[in-house]
């Protein structure tokens, strides 16, 4: 790692995975957060095994958090409501 500016990261690990270790991923985001600058620089733990394994409405959840965090970090105001297409009725 050295002193750069890098983008913002939401790295998301599972519990479980046998091919990254959660351990690894919390070490890597602590020398981003330590030696980089920019960011922000996330670590999302959750729970199972590799991303193949969740069921669709944890693959449904962890995507609406992947499409929300790239609309927080540019600048997206989510809050409006949805009123459909067609507001009027």
């Amino acid at each position: 790692m050295r002193d750069a500016v890098y983008p913002p990261v939401l790295a998301t690990v599972r519990t479980r995975d046998a091919r990254v270790s959660p351990l690894e991923a919390l070490k890597w985001i602590r020398a981003l957060r330590t030696t980089a600058r920019g960011g922000p620089f996330v670590l999302r733990v959750r729970s199972g095994g590799h991303l193949h394994a969740a069921s669709f409405d944890a693959t449904v959840h962890d995507t609406a958090v992947q499409y929300a965090w790239i609309a927080d970090q540019l600048g997206v105001d989510l809050t409006g409501g949805c009123r459909g297409p067609n507001p009027s009725r």
